[in-house]
């Protein structure tokens, strides 16, 4: 239990907190106040959740009086106990009268705590079969994830709440869990009312299944990340792992009758005691990031993540095409490279958090990349790293993980167009703008010349200059660029197409087309249609 000590003089909180650490029952000191009104401030605070309040009586400010009246009425749920001497017995019994629960005399004696301590627990858990189910429900909830978070003073708790519940304790049960988890697609995100109603429903499936003819053998809870577990109680020494494994792939099958979404299944190691609950759910969070390497819809048991191979594996060069497409601003080049980069990717079979560095160092290396180009991330309204890693952090599918990198980048690449445009002379952008309106014409220099108020040679001059490339290869790169578009996107023949970007013949256009893509326009339609060609 979590305990807050309350009197005005130090020494004598101290060896209270002192005194109730050796104890080692598990509960714990979690705050020291000099007045009641400290005192209140930390019991309203939810996050402490606080269970017992042991208060002197005359202190300024605030009196242990009346904080008792205090916490009745707004914290009914703490338990107050009384210190005081033999010369204050009236105290004691307005204490009593106004709530408390108990009183201890001073001295203190280690026993005498250790003894009403324990009577409060037993009492607390004697309450919970008749709480309404709902109740007990989120009692239990709370009880579970607070282990799972490590919260002080709350082993003892459990301890007790299992042996009185399911007549389990450390010395004769081992421990296992599971968790189930809906895996999410881009084309189908869940309304968060959706998500929990699958949840319930599958926690209660969970239940039916597994332990309305076994209630003591294990039970169902829900995680704070909306994840459903299952606790199972092994007897210690028995091979109780393969029959779970066995009762997952059950439930698995049952729930996808009825759930239409992917849904995952991990399984932790059988672990000794029931203060290692934040490790099972550990093992558990590992096994769902796995799901990027070993898919989704599957039972994934944290033993299987031993076939997962380190950075051993990777090739030197994986990131490179993608950074270069990216660094030339090349829209198409980098779709290319990145469907590439993802395949190499997951062919590699890399534990979870090394394929997530190494997206995250690949996008820090664009984003530096952007920098020494002069632009500035935040203004531009760019992810910054540290929540780009957040975002990675909720890609729980491969799928997921594939689009969010890629609309990353998109966004690192459109950022360098739009830099590269702005730094170009106005009269280069109207020329630019002029080409692209009417590439599929005849069109000539002296005519964008005249139409941008330049001499033609002085224009040919400046659009190598800030282009890199001469006035009939941008031509020539707008006109294969919007052939290539309509040969991936419409049914068009050739020879049409041919006619819509501006070239004569199909001859012509054929020979350019393979000049500058490497193949001619029938075999990129084939190989895209095949997708070998983006």
């Amino acid at each position: 239990m979590n305990i807050i000590i309350v009197d005005d003089e130090k020494l004598i909180r101290q060896g209270l907190t002192f005194l109730i650490g050796q104890m080692g029952s598990g509960d714990a000191v979690i705050g020291q106040c000099k007045n009641g009104r400290e005192a209140l401030e930390l019991c309203l605070r939810e996050e402490l959740a606080v269970d017992v309040v042991i208060t002197d009586v005359r202190m300024p400010e605030m009196n242990g009086l009346e904080l008792i009246a205090e916490l009745k009425k707004r914290r009914p749920h703490i338990q107050t106990l009384v210190m005081s001497g033999y010369d204050e017995f009236d105290y004691v019994r307005t204490a009593l009268r106004e709530g408390a629960h108990d009183y201890l005399l001073k001295p203190v004696d280690k026993t005498e705590v250790q003894t009403v301590l324990d009577r409060i627990q037993k009492q607390k858990l004697a309450t919970l079969p008749a709480l309404p189910v709902h109740t007990q429900i989120v009692v239990q909830d709370s009880l579970l994830n607070s282990l799972i978070a490590k919260e002080p003073g709350k082993v003892n708790d459990a301890k007790r709440y299992f042996s009185d519940k399911f007549g389990v304790s450390d010395e004769e049960n081992a421990y296992i869990m599971a968790g189930i988890q809906i895996d999410e697609t881009p084309e189908h995100p869940l309304k968060n009312t959706d998500r929990q109603l699958f949840q319930y429903f599958i926690r209660k499936m969970s239940e039916e299944l597994l332990f309305v003819d076994a209630p003591q053998s294990g039970t169902v809870f829900q995680g704070g990340d909306g994840t459903v577990h299952i606790l199972f109680f092994l007897d210690k020494g028995s091979k109780g792992a393969a029959a779970v494994g066995q009762s997952m792939k059950d439930l698995l099958t049952l729930i996808q009758q009825h759930i239409h979404y992917p849904v995952t299944v991990g399984i932790s190691l059988v672990h000794e005691q029931i203060s290692e609950m934040a490790e099972m759910s550990s093992q558990l969070e590992e096994v769902f990031r796995a799901r990027l390497a070993m898919g989704t819809g599957q039972i994934l048991g944290f033993t299987q993540l031993q076939q997962l191979h380190g950075e051993e594996q990777l090739p030197k060069d994986l990131m490179k095409p993608v950074i270069l497409a990216v660094e030339a601003a090349d829209e198409e080049a980098m779709l290319t490279a990145i469907s590439g980069f993802f395949g190499r990717l997951r062919a590699l079979d890399l534990r979870p958090e090394l394929t997530m560095d190494i997206i995250m160092r690949m996008l820090m290396r664009l984003v530096a990349i952007l920098q020494e180009r002069g632009i500035d991330i935040v203004k531009a309204g760019l992810t910054d790293g540290i929540k780009m890693s957040r975002q990675l952090e909720k890609c729980c599918t491969w799928e997921l993980l594939v689009r969010y990198v890629t609309e990353t980048l998109m966004g690192h690449l459109q950022q360098l167009q739009r830099h590269a445009m702005e730094a170009k002379p106005a009269y280069i952008l109207h020329a630019i703008e002029y080409i692209r309106i009417h590439f599929a014409s005849d069109i000539t220099l002296n005519e964008v010349a005249d139409t941008v108020g330049l001499y033609p040679t002085y224009l040919s001059e400046q659009f190598k200059q800030h282009t890199g490339g001469t006035f009939i290869d941008f031509i020539t790169q707008v006109r294969v660029e919007r052939a290539k578009d309509l040969l991936r996107k419409s049914a068009l023949p050739a020879f049409t197409i041919c006619e819509e970007v501006g070239y004569a013949t199909p001859a012509h256009f054929s020979k350019v087309f393979k000049k500058w893509v490497g193949c001619t326009p029938t075999e990129y339609r084939e190989r895209f249609q095949h997708q070998l060609m983006p």
